[in-house]
């Protein structure tokens, strides 16, 4: 959802930004957009949309993560909890609108993201099996 270099590349004022304002790009020379942007989440969203009117019967929500990479700048400040708010499905972010968008065109929708889920905070009820 966020490694877009299409995107970024068109709405540079939507990219995640390096040290000195400019489009940040990962070492595969792809931009990647801001999830703290409603409006990144807005196009996500239309794409979804665009795409069950021309029959497709679900979406998968890919790279719903943030670039792993230090010293970059967002629209917010990138705490970890501020991360998981702004992709949490349940949060009153624009990651809720995900389900009632995709809900309403009778489509089956999911979301990769990172492995660092299991990581975070005080859960500690993952144990290696």
């Amino acid at each position: 959802m966020f490694k877009d270099d299409l995107l970024a590349r068109s709405r540079p004022d939507l990219a995640v930004k390096d040290r000195g304002g400019r489009v940040w790009h990962d070492r595969e020379r792809q931009g990647w957009t801001d999830p703290f942007r409603p409006e990144v989440w807005d196009y996500n969203l239309a794409v979804a949309v665009e795409a069950a009117r021309l029959g497709f019967d679900e979406i998968q929500f890919d790279y719903m993560r943030f670039p792993d990479a230090a010293g970059l700048r967002y629209a917010e400040s990138s705490t970890a909890g501020g991360r998981v708010r702004a992709i949490e499905p349940s949060s009153p972010r624009p990651a809720a609108g995900s389900r009632r968008t995709t809900s309403s065109w009778q489509l089956t929708s999911s979301a990769t993201s990172a492995g660092i889920w299991t990581t975070l905070g005080s859960d500690r009820r993952w144990r290696r099996s």
